[in-house]
């Protein structure tokens, strides 16, 4: 009996470095290839409510179609495979069905990384703006599922169909990530793969900004059409990049312990299942809210002004002025 090839199927979640890994993998990356990997290709949401029984037989032969001779591992990534975050992952389990079924020509390992739901939540919130909301922090919270997100009900939605002993679960956290590098160092390893296969790039789409340019995108944004909204991202996104894991912190310790304590128990299963018991995630710590005022507001849009004319000429005349001016100044001494 011929062996099935390996098929590493990352669900994400949301926000867990889903994208850094994407375009580290790309599609017919040759690097990955001559690694012994190929990323598969998928189009469309596996959780649609209108699927057919035409899709299921489409994607699974397009997967099999994508199989390359000599080749026995592969990824397939999507952070949608997981469902609607802000449906509470309720729609997972459709995902999970249909992929299993499109997925029959492989030997699956569903991996799976899982970010502390305080620090979750903010992200989700904060890409939320992104994308052009404008509701308050205290809004978007109230709209969520009441007890916040349920990483035991997902792993066990996964679990029942892929089975239990075929998932990877990773703890996304600066704690288990300490550097830069660490995530995708860490993925070239459960894939079996050197870093060199993978791509290198300068900057990820999802980069992230300050509370202040946060606050301000989600002031401006009624008041914008896409492309507005699109260049003030861009900007932002420029002059107030925000580091990876640093938590944007809208939550107060005591609301940070009221949200974990909700979701004690599911986080306290997983630990057991998949950890030997230790802690899932580290204590939020006690970080004062990143409530924005109206100095480092100010101070951020005229950065913001600033980088939009920085291609002026009167702007290229006074930093040559200030660099002429900087030459003549005595150096400090140690």
């Amino acid at each position: 009996m011929r062996m099935k090839p390996l098929l590493f199927l990352h669900i994400g979640t949301h926000k867990t470095g889903s994208t850094a890994i994407q375009r580290a993998l790309p599609v017919g990356g040759a690097a990955a290839l001559k690694a012994g990997l190929v990323r598969l290709d998928i189009h469309g949401d596996v959780a649609r409510a209108n699927w057919t029984e035409d899709d299921a037989r489409t994607l699974r032969a397009s997967l099999a179609g994508q199989i390359v001779p000599g080749v026995s591992r592969y990824l397939l990534t999507c952070e949608g495979f997981s469902g609607d975050p802000l449906r509470g992952y309720a729609n997972a389990p459709i995902a999970a069905a249909r992929l299993r079924a499109a997925t029959a020509d492989f030997d699956v390992r569903v991996v799976v990384f899982l970010r502390r739901q305080d620090d979750f939540l903010e992200s989700i919130y904060t890409q939320l703006i992104h994308q052009g909301g404008s509701q308050s922090f205290a809004d978007f919270l109230h709209s969520l599922p009441a007890g916040g997100p349920d990483w035991q009900r997902l792993l066990d939605t996964y679990a029942a169909e892929f089975g239990r002993d075929h998932l990877i679960v990773r703890r996304y956290h600066a704690a288990f990530y300490p550097r830069p590098e660490s995530l995708l160092e860490d993925v070239c390893t459960l894939l079996g793969i050197s870093t060199s296969a993978l791509v290198k790039a300068d900057a990820t789409p999802n980069q992230g900004y300050s509370h202040e340019a946060q606050e301000l995108a989600r002031i401006c944004n009624p008041h914008l059409d896409e492309a507005g909204r699109r260049q003030l991202r861009q900007l932002l996104q420029k002059i107030s990049p925000k580091p990876v894991f640093q938590s944007y912190a809208y939550l107060d310790l005591a609301g940070r312990r009221a949200l974990l304590a909700a979701c004690a128990e599911s986080n306290a299963a997983v630990a057991r299942e998949f950890f030997q018991g230790e802690p899932l995630f580290p204590e939020p710590e006690d970080a004062a809210t990143a409530a924005a005022s109206s100095e480092p507001l100010v101070a951020t849009l005229v950065k913001m002004l600033l980088e939009r004319q920085r291609g002026s000429r009167l702007v290229r005349l006074a930093g040559k002025i200030d660099r002429a001016l900087g030459a003549l100044r005595p150096s400090a001494q140690p």
